[in-house]
């Protein structure tokens, strides 16, 4: 079939479906003096079909920063955010949550770097990868205290996706292996627990990236 353009101003990128397949919401980037892209801007969603123009999404503001990744929660009522620091190499993960108007940190350790927020498929979760061990690693958090972390990779991971179940999450090993982490939850569903990691086979051959998933899960 023919391939029909959502945007055409040549700075949208990071573009999302929402879960009934009737819109979709993407980044704007924002540009500097000399016109390069600051990797990130503006929340922006339209229709997937029809001529309606993209509207921006409310979200907290943020003066010395970027917004470079988003995620809405499963019932498009909150959502996670990668922010990037307009000058320097600071990532921090935050939330806006349902009647905010303040983005509220996550993960947002002084010094370390923070990305690639994920909702578990019932929202009760979120994933994301820090270096503050030294090295990437996938962590669990509850949503939205924050909550209950557990470190889910061992020996470094990044690129984390969750399993439209829940019970398992999937990411990318420092060597370039995929990896799947068998995800047990404790009585009333308030815990985690790693209970297995398999490694699934060489990925290296194929798109890494050291911030954003390049790959889905069905």
């Amino acid at each position: 079939g023919g391939h029909t353009p959502i945007t055409s101003d040549g700075r949208s990128l990071r573009a999302s479906w929402s879960r009934d397949g009737r819109s979709i919401a993407f980044l704007q980037q924002e540009l500097t003096a000399t016109g390069a892209g600051l990797g990130g801007g503006r929340v922006y969603e339209r229709p997937a079909a029809g001529d309606s123009p993209a509207t921006p999404v409310p979200t907290g503001s943020q003066d010395r920063s970027v917004i470079a990744e988003f995620q809405w929660s499963p019932d498009r009522r909150s959502m996670a955010i990668r922010l990037s620091a307009r000058r320097g190499a600071a990532r921090d993960v935050v939330v806006q949550l349902p009647g905010d108007t303040i983005l509220k940190p996550f993960a947002a350790d002084s010094g370390v770097q923070e990305r690639g927020p994920r909702f578990s498929p019932d929202g009760k979760w979120l994933s994301y990868v820090s270096d503050k061990s030294g090295r990437d690693e996938v962590y669990v958090g509850a949503f939205p205290s924050g909550g209950e972390r557990i470190q889910v990779s061992i020996e470094g991971g990044r690129e984390a996706v969750w399993s439209a179940d829940g019970t398992r999450i999937f990411y990318r090993a420092l060597d370039g292996w995929m990896m799947a982490a068998t995800i047990t939850r404790g009585a009333g569903g308030t815990s985690l627990q790693v209970t297995n990691r398999e490694r699934l086979f060489d990925a290296s051959p194929y798109l890494a990236n050291q911030f954003l998933a390049m790959y889905d899960v069905a």
